[in-house]
């Protein structure tokens, strides 16, 4: 499921108006995106941050956080033992990554105007 991968709108008319339990992100950015991120956690939600490639600095407005009872998190990844167990998960089916896009290695620019674009929904893959 790409869930993950759309916004809060799309989130919240998937789950019936809920929201979802986490929220992991991996870019992080403006404060438009992470609001959205924001609105599409349930109630006592959880959010999730280990990447900063969208920008390093967005506002709380903590009324949300507080009536929401949303937490959040940061985090450096996890060991090895997590990195083997998720790629057993891979391995098994039980996880899929979404790919967004794939270019030939020969259009790598052209890949990295796509994620500069930040409209990317899911992993861009380079070719060889």
């Amino acid at each position: 499921m790409k869930a993950a991968c759309l916004h809060a709108d799309a989130v919240l008319d998937w789950t019936d108006g809920v929201g979802v339990d986490v929220v992991i992100d991996n870019v992080g950015g403006s404060v438009s995106v992470f609001e959205d991120k924001l609105r599409a956690l349930r109630l006592g939600g959880v959010f999730v941050n280990f990447g900063l490639v969208g920008g390093m600095k967005a506002t709380l407005d903590f009324r949300n956080l507080f009536f929401r009872q949303h937490q959040l998190r940061g985090s450096f990844m996890g060991g090895m033992e997590e990195l083997k167990r998720g790629l057993a998960w891979l391995a098994e089916g039980k996880i899929r990554a979404f790919v967004d896009r794939t270019y030939p290695v020969s259009e790598a620019a052209k890949a990295h105007r796509y994620i500069d674009s930040r409209v990317v929904r899911g992993k861009v893959v380079l070719i060889p």
